[in-house]
C-alpha cells in the first residue's frame, strides 16, 4: 500500500510540469542574481546542493529559517556541512523508513510523501524555480508531526505523569514561537521590510543585498515619479490662485479639466501611481499618496478659497520635500548595495544592469553609460534580454552625450541583428517575452536612425526611419520625439522626411 501515494504523487507530477522539461534553454532568461542557480546544471552537479537542501528542509521542522531568500552565498559542495548533514538526515530517513514499513506502521506514508515531494523541490528530478523555500515545507512538517506525534504516544501512553511532563515543554515551545510568528507577519507586511530582514540576518550575502537595493531603488524610483505628480498639483494651485473675478468662465473650465486629468494620473492605473495603495506597502512613502489624493480630492472646492488653497500649497510642498529626500536616499542606498553587490558578484548581469538603471534614476548618466557599456560587452550572452537592452540603452546615452558614435552603432546592430532572429523564431518561451523583444527592437532601429542622421548620412537615416515607421506604425516616439530631436540639432530634414 506504501506505493500508493508515490504513485498518485508522480501522475500528478508528470501531468502539471510534463515529463523531460529541459530548463537549460531558459538560462538566458533568469536572473543571475534571484533565480535558482542550479538550473542548467547536470543532475551530478546538482547532487551536493540537493543533500544539502535535505539537511535545510529537516532543520526548518525543529528550527525554521525565517527569512524570505534562502540561495546561499556560495553553492555547498561534497564537503560542506550542511551537505554531510543533509546525507546523515536522508541516511536516517531511509533507516526509519523501512523498519516502519517492516512493522506496517502508518508512519511509513509521511516518509514517502516528503520524500515524494524533495525529488521536485530539491532539484533532483530537475531543477525548479526556487532553490529552496519555506512555502514548500508543509511535507516535512506533516513527517515531523507525524513522527513526534508516534514516538510521545509511545513514551506516554501508559502514565499520566509522563502525558504532563510531554505537554509542559509542548506549550513551552508554542510561547516561545509566538513572538517569532508575531515578528515574521510584521515583516510580511511590507516588501522592504521582508528584504530587509534577510539583509539584516546575513548582512553578507550579495544575493541579499541585491533584492534590498533593487526593492530601495524601486521605492525611489516610485518617489520621483510622485515628486512629477506633486509638483503638477501644486502648479494647478498656482495657475487657481490667478484666477480673477474678471476673467472669463472657460479659464474656470480649463482648470477643472486639468484637476480631473490629474485625478485620472493618480489612479491606480495611472502613471503617477507606481506605489501600490495597499497602505502599508512602503514605510517612508505610504503616507504620501493617501494625503496626495485627498488633497487633489479638495480642489474644486477650494476655487473660491485662496486661504485653503495657500495652506495646501504649502503642505503639498512638504510632500515634495519628503518625496526629493526620500527617493535621493532610496537611490543613493540601492547604488551602495548594488558596487557591492557588483563587486563581490562581477559576473552577474543583472547586477551591474540593474546599477546601470538606477544610476540612470539619479541622473548620474555618464556613471549609467559606462555601466550599460560594461554588459554590452559581455561575451556569449547575446540573447540575454539584459545584454540587449544594456546595449540599446548605451545606443541612446551615447547618442545624448554625444560619444563614441561608432561603438553606439555598432552594439545596436548586434542588438537589432539578434532581436530580427529572435522574433522570427518560433520557440515558445520567446512568445512570452514577445512585447519586450518588439519595445526593444523599435528602440534599437530609432537609435540607429538617430546616428545616421548625426553623422549626416541622410539616406540611410530616412530610410531606416520610413521602415521604421512601416514596421510600427503606432510608435509615438518615431513620431514626435524623433524629428524635434534632429531638429535641435540643426539638422536640415527634407520635406517628406
Amino acid at each position: 500500500f506504501v506505493a500508493v501515494p508515490f504513485l498518485f504523487y508522480c501522475i500528478g507530477r508528470f501531468v502539471t510540469v510534463g515529463v523531460g522539461v529541459d530548463y537549460a534553454s531558459s538560462v538566458e532568461f533568469m536572473d543571475d542574481m534571484r533565480d535558482n542557480p542550479l538550473i542548467g546544471m547536470s543532475l551530478v552537479e546538482r547532487i551536493p546542493s540537493a543533500l544539502s537542501i535535505a539537511w535545510f528542509y529537516t532543520s526548518q521542522v525543529v528550527v525554521p529559517d525565517t527569512s524570505y531568500y534562502q540561495i546561499p552565498a556560495e553553492l555547498p559542495g561534497w564537503t560542506s556541512v550542511s551537505t554531510i548533514l543533509g546525507v546523515t538526515s536522508i541516511a536516517v530517513a531511509l533507516i526509519v523508513f523501512f523498519a516502519a514499513v517492516r512493522r506496517r506502521s502508518w508512519l511509513a506514508i509521511g516518509f514517502i510523501v516528503a520524500a515524494g515531494q524533495f525529488a521536485l523541490i530539491g532539484n533532483l528530478l530537475l531543477p525548479v524555480g526556487v532553490y529552496a523555500a519555506n512555502r514548500l515545507m508543509l511535507p516535512f512538517t506533516f513527517l515531523g508531526a507525524m513522527l513526534i506525534a508516534h514516538f510521545v504516544h509511545r513514551f506516554c501512553v501508559q502514565s499520566t505523569r509522563r502525558r504532563a511532563v510531554a505537554i509542559i515543554p509542548a506549550i513551552g515551545v508554542v510561547l516561545l514561537m509566538s513572538p517569532v510568528i508575531q515578528d515574521v507577519n510584521f515583516h510580511w507586511g511590507s516588501e522592504a521590510r521582508l528584504i530587509g530582514r534577510d539583509k539584516r540576518l546575513d548582512p553578507s550575502n550579495p544575493i541579499k543585498q541585491y533584492n534590498f537595493a533593487t526593492t530601495r531603488a524601486i521605492e525611489g524610483h516610485s518617489a520621483q515619479l510622485r515628486i512629477a505628480a506633486i509638483k503638477y498639483a501644486i502648479d494647478l494651485i498656482d495657475r487657481i490662485l490667478d484666477v480673477k473675478d474678471t476673467d472669463p468662465i472657460s479659464k474656470r473650465i480649463e482648470l477643472t479639466a486639468d484637476l480631473n486629468r490629474l485625478r485620472e494620473m493618480m489612479l491606480p492605473q495611472g502613471p503617477f501611481a507606481v506605489v501600490p495603495r495597499h497602505p502599508d506597502q512602503y514605510q517612508t512613502l505610504k503616507e504620501t499618496p493617501r494625503k496626495l489624493d485627498q488633497a487633489i480630492g479638495q480642489l474644486p472646492h477650494l476655487l473660491d478659497d485662496k486661504n485653503n488653497l495657500i495652506d495646501l500649497r504649502s503642505r503639498l510642498q512638504q510632500e515634495l520635500a519628503d518625496s526629493k529626500s526620500n527617493a535621493d536616499q532610496y537611490l543613493t542606498e540601492s547604488i551602495g548595495l548594488l558596487e557591492s553587490v557588483v563587486r563581490l558578484r562581477p559576473a552577474s548581469i543583472n547586477a551591474r544592469i540593474q546599477l546601470a538603471k538606477t544610476r540612470e534614476y539619479l541622473k548620474q548618466t555618464s556613471a549609467a553609460r559606462l555601466e550599460y557599456l560594461a554588459v554590452a560587452r559581455i561575451k556569449d550572452h547575446d540573447r540575454n534580454l539584459n545584454v540587449i537592452e544594456a546595449k540599446v540603452k548605451f545606443g541612446w546615452l551615447s547618442i545624448e552625450a554625444g560619444r563614441d558614435p561608432m561603438l553606439a552603432g555598432r552594439y545596436l546592430q548586434e542588438a537589432e541583428v539578434t532581436l530580427k532572429e529572435m522574433l522570427e523564431s518560433d520557440e515558445a518561451m520567446l512568445v512570452e517575452i514577445e512585447d519586450e523583444l518588439h519595445r526593444l527592437n523599435k528602440n534599437a532601429k530609432r537609435y540607429l536612425s538617430i546616428l545616421a542622421f548625426l553623422v549626416n548620412d541622410k539616406a540611410t537615416a530616412l530610410r531606416r526611419h520610413n521602415e521604421l515607421l512601416k514596421q510600427y506604425p503606432d510608435f509615438k516616439e518615431a513620431w514626435d520625439d524623433l524629428p524635434e530631436f534632429i531638429k535641435s540639432r540643426g539638422i536640415e530634414v527634407p520635406p517628406n522626411g
